[in-house]
C-alpha cells in the first residue's frame, strides 16, 4: 500500500512538472533563440579569483539571485538546486550534509564557510545533526558547492567537500536595499510568516560603506504533541521562532587595501517536538515530556586583503560561539535502568571557536599560480548531559540543570519523587583542540591548454578532554545520596597528518574542460564520552576513537555549447575510506564511536542547462552513489550490537537523487514581467543502520518533492504566490532510531503562500 502510495505521488509530482514546463514551451514557442552568451560565473574555490571552467573540481555555483527567487533560504533546501548534496534535516536548525555517500554519522564532513570564516559546531552523539550551524541563505552573491575532498585548502572538515556561502559586500556607490515578506497556509498547521529587509549605506565616499540585514521566521508547525500520562494535546507544537541579522563594514583606507568586519547572529526556538513517531503515524507524536529546542550561533569576522599587485595579501580572523539545548523524551531508556518516573533527556552544547588564517594568492604573468598559507584554530567544547524527573501531568521537568536543581531544592526533593533525587545523572565533559596548519597549493600550465595542480596541506592538533561525573547513576541515585564531582577521564594527546590534492586539467576548446583529480581528506579522532556512563551499569565501551582519512579519485568535463546556451557536466568518482568513523549503540542505550576498516563509494554526477529562448532556463542534476562496506565491521561493533558485513550500504546513503528546475520570465507589457518557477526533487531510500539485524534499523522511504511559483514583476516590486511540497509529500528528512522509539524528521506538509519583495 505504501509502495503503491508513492508511486501514485512520483506519478503526479512528474506529471504536474512537464506540465509546467509544457505549458511553458507552448507560451513561448519556438527554437533556440540567438541571444548574448550567458555570463560566465566567477568563483573564489580555489582562494583565488576563476573561472569554474579552469578548476579541476567538480563545483557548482548558485547564485544568491536564483536562491532567493526560489525561496531557497535554508542550508537544508541546498539539494533542491544541487541534488548531489543530500541534507537529512532533524529540525529547525540542525542538519548532515551527505556529499558522494560520505556519511557524517559522527560529527560533519562537509566543511561550510561564511566568506572566510568556517562554520564550526560541535558534534556528539547525544545531539542530532553534524553540529555545523544553520545559518539562514539570505543577502547572498552565491553558494559554491565543491565535491569531492578540499582538505588542501580547507583543513579537517572538509573530507567529502566544502559549501561555500559568499555574502553580498557593502557597496560605496549608493544607498539601497530591499525587504522580502511572506505568509503562507501550511496544510494541518499553523500559518508561517517570514520576512527580511537589507540596507546598504555609504558612509564615507570610496572608504566606508555598511550593509545590514536583518531576518525572522513565525509559526509554521504541524506536529501534534500527546503528554501520555494525561491525555494533554499540544497541537502544532513545533512552532519555530527565528531572528537573526548580519552587519558588515568596508573599510578602505587605502586604494589597495581592503578591511571588511560583520557579525552574524542568529536565534533558533521551537515551542515543542520536532520529530513524529513512526509507529503513531505522519504528524503525531506521543511522549510522557515535552521537547522544546533552543539554538543561539554568534559569529564574529575580520577580513583584510590587500593587493600588491602580483598577488594578493589575505588575513582572516573569525569567532565563533553556539549553544545548543535540544531535550528529548528518555523515559523507555530511563526505565530500562530502573528509574519509576518519566525522564527528560538534556544535552546542552556550547562551543566555542577561532580561527585565524593569513594567506597570499599569487596574480603572476607567467605559467605559474600558487596559494600558501598558514592556519590556526583554537576549539572549545563544554557539553552537560542531565537526565531529571519531571512532573507525569504536563511532562515538564522540575528543574533543567543540576545548579537549577540545587539552587531550587529539587536535587534531594521530597515526594512525589519515587527516588529521592531529582537528578536521575549528570555528565560535563569538555574538549580543547589547537590546530595548526600550513599548506599550499600550484597551478603549472605545462601547455597552453594543460594546466597541473598539486596541493599539500600539514596540520598538527594538540587534544585535551576531561569528563566529570556529576551524579552517579549507581550507587548514588538509587540510594538518594549527592555525588561529589569527580573525574572520570583526563586525556591529552596530538594528531598530526598530511593531505594531498592532484590534478590534470585539459582544455581542448574554451568551452570544453576535461580533468583527473586525486585528493586526500581527513578528521580528527576523539573520545566517547559516554563511557562513564555505561561503565556504571558493567557496559564496557572503546574510551577514543581514531582519526579516519580517504582518498577520492575523479575524472570529469565540463562543457558549453551555443554561446552557452547549452551546458553539460559530468563527473565519475571513486573514494577509499579507512578508518571511518561510525556510531554504535551498546546494551540498547549507550552511544558511542568506533572506527570501521574500510568503505569504498563509487558513482557519479551530471548536470546540465538548456535556454531554448530568452527568458526560458531548463536545468536537471541527477547523482548515483554505491557506498558500501569493503569489509565486516570490527568484532567491537557486533558486540555492542551494530552489525555490519562486507558489501551493506553505508547508513544514510541513497543510490539515486536528480533535481529538474524551469525558470521562465517574460514581458507583458514594457513595464510588466512575470514568471513561472517549478522544481522537482527525488531522494532515493536509505536506512538508518547498515543492516536489518540491527535492533534498530530504520528504512527512510525514497520521496519526491515539488515546489511551484506564479509572479509578476513591475517597477522593482514583485509579487508571487508559491506553493511548497505541491502534492504533500510525507517525506522523511531524518532519522533517530534508538531505545527512546524511532523519531522521525520531515518536510513541512502542503505550504501554500504570497511573497512580496521591493528593491530600493
Amino acid at each position: 500500500m505504501q509502495r503503491s502510495h508513492q508511486i501514485r505521488v512520483s506519478r503526479q509530482a512528474l506529471l504536474v512538472f512537464v506540465g509546467t514546463a509544457t505549458i511553458v514551451l507552448t507560451v513561448a514557442g519556438g527554437a533556440f533563440a540567438q541571444s548574448s552568451d550567458v555570463e560566465e560565473m566567477i568563483v573564489t574555490a580555489t582562494k583565488r579569483r576563476q573561472s569554474i571552467a579552469d578548476i579541476p573540481v567538480a563545483i557548482r555555483a548558485v547564485s544568491g539571485e536564483d536562491l532567493a527567487k526560489r525561496g531557497v533560504s535554508e542550508l537544508v533546501d541546498i539539494s533542491k538546486v544541487d541534488p548531489s548534496v543530500t541534507v537529512d534535516s532533524y529540525g529547525a536548525a540542525s542538519q548532515k550534509f551527505v556529499i558522494r555517500g560520505v556519511t557524517p554519522l559522527n560529527g560533519a564532513t562537509t566543511g561550510i564557510y561564511l566568506d572566510e570564516a568556517p562554520l564550526q559546531g560541535g558534534f556528539n552523539d547525544d545531539v542530532f545533526g553534524d553540529g555545523s550551524p544553520s545559518l539562514r541563505l539570505l543577502d547572498l552573491e552565491r553558494v559554491e558547492v565543491l565535491k569531492g575532498p578540499q582538505g588542501t585548502l580547507f583543513g579537517a572538515g572538509s573530507m567529502s567537500g566544502t559549501l561555500r556561502v559568499v555574502t553580498k559586500k557593502p557597496q560605496f556607490d549608493g544607498f539601497g536595499g530591499y525587504f522580502d515578506v511572506s505568509g503562507a497556509h501550511v496544510e494541518g498547521g499553523h500559518p508561517f510568516y517570514t520576512g527580511n529587509a537589507a540596507v546598504n549605506v555609504p558612509v564615507l565616499k570610496d572608504k566606508l560603506a555598511i550593509r545590514m540585514v536583518i531576518w525572522g521566521e513565525s509559526g509554521g508547525g504541524y506536529i501534534d504533541d500527546t503528554i501520555r500520562a494525561s491525555g494533554l494535546k499540544l497541537y502544532n507544537a513545533n512552532d519555530q521562532h527565528v531572528f537573526g541579522y548580519r552587519i558588515s563594514a568596508l573599510i578602505k583606507p587605502t586604494e589597495n587595501l581592503s578591511i571588511t568586519a560583520a557579525v552574524n547572529h542568529q536565534q533558533v526556538d521551537v515551542g515543542g517536538s520536532q520529530a513524529w513517531k513512526l509507529a503513531e503515524g505522519p504528524y503525531h507524536n506521543t511522549t510522557p515530556s515535552q521537547e522544546p529546542y533552543h539554538d543561539l550561533y554568534t559569529l564574529y569576522s575580520l577580513n583584510a586583503d590587500y593587493d600588491a599587485g602580483f598577488g594578493d595579501f589575505v588575513v582572516a580572523a573569525a569567532y565563533g560561539d553556539k549553544h545548543t539545548v535540544q531535550p528529548y523524551d528518555s523515559t523507555p531508556t530511563g526505565a530500562a535502568f530502573g528509574f519509576p518516573t518519566t525522564t527528560l533527556y538534556i544535552p546542552d552544547m556550547r562551543v566555542n571557536d577561532t580561527t585565524v588564517e593569513a594567506r597570499f594568492s599569487s596574480k603572476l604573468s607567467g605559467p605559474l599560480q600558487f596559494v600558501v598559507g598558514g592556519y590556526y584554530e583554537h576549539f572549545y567544547q563544554n557539553f552537560k548531559s542531565t537526565a531529571v524527573t519531571e512532573d507525569p501531568a504536563t511532562g515538564l521537568p522540575f528543574c533543567t540543570t543540576t545548579v537549577a536543581c540545587e539552587t531550587n531544592g529539587y536535587w534531594f526533593a521530597a515526594p512525589p519523587f519515587s527516588f529521592a533525587s531529582a537528578v536521575e545523572f549528570a555528565t560535563n565533559d569538555r574538549e580543547t583542540v589547537n590546530q595548526y596548519a600550513v599548506y599550499g597549493q600550484a597551478d603549472y600550465k605545462i601547455l597552453p591548454r594543460v594546466t597541473g595542480t598539486v596541493g599539500i596541506r600539514y596540520y598538527y592538533a594538540d587534544i585535551k578532554e576531561d569528563s566529570l561525573n556529576l551524579q552517579d547513576i549507581y550507587p548514588d541515585y538509587v540510594f538518594g545520596v549527592k555525588t561529589t564531582p569527580y573525574y572520570v577521564a583526563n586525556v591529552k594527546g596530538y594528531e598530526h597528518k598530511p593531505s594531498y590534492n592532484m590534478a590534470l586539467l585539459w582544455k581542448p576548446t574554451d568551452t570544453i574542460s576535461l580533468y583527473g583529480r586525486a585528493a586526500s581528506g581527513f578528521r580528527i579522532g576523539g573520545l566517547n564520552l559516554s563511557q562513564q556512563i555505561s561503565a556504571q551499569q558493567g557496559v564496557i565501551i572503546p574510551a577514543a576513537f581514531d582519526p579516519d582519512n580517504l582518498w577520492n579519485y575523479e575524472v570529469g568535463a565540463k562543457t558549453s555549447f551555443f554561446g552557452g546556451k547549452v551546458t553539460f557536466n559530468g563527473t565519475l568518482f571513486l573514494i577509499d575510506w579507512e578508518g571511518q568513523q561510525i556510531t554504535a549503540t551498546a546494551a540498547n542505550a549507550f552511544g558511542y564511536t568506533l572506527n570501521a576498516g574500510k568503505t569504498v563509494t563509487k558513482g557519479f554526477e551530471i548536470s546540465g542547462t538548456v535556454q531554448p529562448m530568452p527568458g526560458l532556463t531548463l536545468a536537471g542534476a541527477a547523482t548515483y552513489t554505491d557506498a558500501h562496506l569493503d569489509e565486516d565491521l570490527p568484532p567491537d561493533a557486533f558486540a555492542a550490537g551494530t552489525p555490519g558485513f562486507k558489501g551493506d550500504t553505508l547508513p544514510l546513503s541513497a543510490k539515486w537523487a536528480f533535481g529538474l528546475q524551469s525558470d521562465y520570465e517574460f514581458s507583458i507589457s514594457e513595464e510588466l514581467k512575470a514568471y513561472f518557477l517549478a522544481s522537482l526533487t527525488y531522494h532515493d531510500k536509505s536506512a538508518s543502520a547498515f543492516n536489518t539485524l540491527d535492533t534498530f534499523y530504520t528504512e527512510l522511504p525514497s520521496y519526491f518533492l515539488l515546489d511551484v511559483t506564479a509572479g509578476t514583476i513591475y517597477h522593482g516590486w514583485n509579487a508571487s504566490v508559491f506553493v511548497r511540497n505541491l502534492t504533500n509529500e510525507k517525506a522523511v528528512l531524518g532519522v533517530n532510531a534508538d531505545l527512546d522509539g524511532t523519531r522521525v524528521f520531515s518536510a513541512r506538509p502542503r505550504t501554500i503562500g504570497m511573497r512580496m519583495m521591493k528593491d530600493f
